[in-house]
């Protein structure tokens, strides 16, 4: 039965609370991680650095958030700052991209 608008009696799942299957898939695989962290660890030292990078790297994409990419605008009538301090600002914006 869908769900109603007006319905008082069922309020249903809270918002953002997951439901039973996928918790129990996330308490299986956390305890599979767990018992094989000395495997895993060894796994990852036979790794070329490179690659052992990368698979951290991908790995980490499934423990930390994701970042959201942010713009920074740039008012180029600041009161006060030279065009060569703006300029300087920019360029060190630039080199910390890469």
């Amino acid at each position: 039965m869908k769900f109603q608008k007006g319905n008082t009696i069922g309020k249903g799942r809270p918002k953002g609370s997951q439901n039973k299957v996928t918790r129990e898939i996330k308490q299986g695989f956390e305890a599979l991680l767990h018992n094989n962290v000395e495997k895993l660890q060894a796994d990852l030292d036979a790794l070329e650095p490179k690659d052992r990078l990368q698979a951290l790297t991908n790995l980490s994409k499934y423990i930390l958030p994701t970042l959201k990419q942010s713009e920074v605008s740039l008012d180029a009538q600041v009161n006060g700052v030279s065009d060569e301090v703006v300029g300087d600002i920019l360029e060190g914006l630039k080199r910390s991209k890469k």
